[in-house]
């Protein structure tokens, strides 16, 4: 049976399409960002964004933004970037006064948390308290000689690099060093990267590619980390 344009279906679909519309057009109106300069897609959609950090030149996009329009610029529909060096002391003071984003559910586990990814508060400062020992200094003093054995190693590479004159990344190679330091402090053995002069099994180009955009879709993450982990058991 054919439809027709007073059929049900038809009207439904045409209503909750008027409806849609209304509210994007009301939220982006009503929006208290819709002074803030920027991307004019980003007013739209995060797909801007997520476009720009999938292909890795978001870093590039962002510092051209803010030589266009200054200190404060909008890349996405609630999502602005601060350039001002003030800025730094309210958002990473000891006591913030903004909240953590859904952004870091994607460096944990699902349904489960750390330091660093957990986004309640009280928790978060409770915990925290437990391993403040740690880092105070007489316990960082300990930590100096596997430091010091990862700096001889990184040295001794861009020894190499400075003599066969070639460019280099000099990002990459400090992941590298921060993997290992952190790898010999926790396993008391250094995981390679410095070592083999590479990234072992694609481990860091992994995690912060995938960390990057699971976290600029957190309610995905439940989802992408089963499917990531089920591929990766496919291949042994």
């Amino acid at each position: 049976m054919p439809l027709t344009i007073d059929s049900p279906a038809i009207l439904l679909v045409a209503c909750a399409t008027v409806v849609y519309v209304v509210l994007f057009i009301w939220r982006l109106l009503s929006s208290p960002l819709r002074a803030v300069p920027g991307s004019f897609l980003a007013r739209f959609t995060d797909a801007w964004y997520f476009w720009k950090v999938r292909i890795g030149d978001f870093h590039q996009q962002n510092q051209h933004l803010h030589k266009a329009h200054g200190p404060i610029v909008r890349y996405g529909p609630n999502r602005c970037s601060l350039s001002h060096p003030e800025a730094t002391k309210a958002i990473y003071s000891h006591k913030p006064a903004f909240p953590k984003s859904r952004w870091y559910s994607a460096f944990g586990q699902i349904h489960e948390w750390t330091l660093f990814s957990d986004d309640d508060a009280s928790r978060h400062a409770q915990n925290r308290k437990q391993y403040q020992s740690i880092y105070s200094m007489s316990s960082l003093l300990t930590y100096e000689p596997f430091v010091d054995e990862c700096i001889s190693i990184f040295r001794q590479r861009l020894a190499e690099l400075a003599s066969a004159k070639v460019q280099t990344n000099m990002g990459y190679w400090m992941q590298c060093y921060a993997f290992d330091v952190i790898g010999l402090m926790t396993y008391s053995k250094r995981i390679g990267f410095l070592d083999r002069g590479e990234d072992i099994s694609g481990v860091i180009e992994d995690m912060v590619y995938y960390a990057s955009l699971a976290g600029l879709t957190p309610s995905w993450h439940p989802y992408m980390f089963r499917f990531k982990n089920w591929v990766a058991g496919k291949k042994g």
